[in-house]
């Protein structure tokens, strides 16, 4: 593991609801970006960095279980770039270029295809820029209703305080690795 990585555990309330932050957020969104910015501009190490990091990515894990788009992709830059593991790439989700895209790609996927939870168990800190989020999803077909579960990563690079490239993997190890860490 790499010295500048620091690793949290992490779980979701699952909250059914937006709550005050969330609507914050979205009724002030150059205010939310501006804090965002300033938040990642702290020291890696800084305890309050770590700790609003992490309120943040748990707010937008819970938001897309909840398949609450608009908050899941706040953080999103514009043009942000998503990339899909290669399984995922073969069952048809396809890598997009802009938030828009991405949000037009769940929402095919969420309710239409699939019936998606993601359980996240632990968050990495990747040096200055990136986050590693690990854990399973689980769901079913909507149509077949056959279940599913699946190991599940998440690798995101932050520029300005806004999530740049998305990378998905359904795998623990080619995450790691592609973040430059190992078990």
């Amino acid at each position: 593991m790499s010295e500048k990585a620091v690793r949290q555990p992490l779980a979701l309330k699952g909250r059914p609801t937006r709550g005050l932050e969330e609507r914050l957020a979205l009724r002030f969104p150059r205010a939310t970006n501006s804090l965002a910015k300033a938040v990642w501009g702290l020291p890696q190490r800084s305890r309050i960095r770590r700790a609003l990091i992490r309120r943040m990515v748990v707010l937008g894990w819970e938001a897309m279980n909840r398949v609450d788009l608009e908050i899941g992709l706040a953080f999103y830059h514009p043009d942000v770039e998503s990339i899909y593991d290669p399984g995922m790439v073969a069952l048809g989700v396809r890598n997009t270029r802009g938030r828009e895209e991405r949000r037009r790609l769940l929402t095919e996927t969420y309710g239409e295809a699939w019936d998606i939870r993601f359980d996240p168990d632990e968050l990495i800190y990747v040096g200055d820029d990136r986050l590693l989020t690990m854990g399973r999803m689980k769901g079913s077909g909507v149509t077949s209703g056959a279940p599913f579960e699946a190991e599940w990563a998440n690798l995101v690079t932050i520029q300005a305080g806004m999530v740049i490239r998305d990378q998905v993997f359904m795998d623990r190890a080619n995450a790691l690795e592609a973040a430059g860490l190992s078990e």
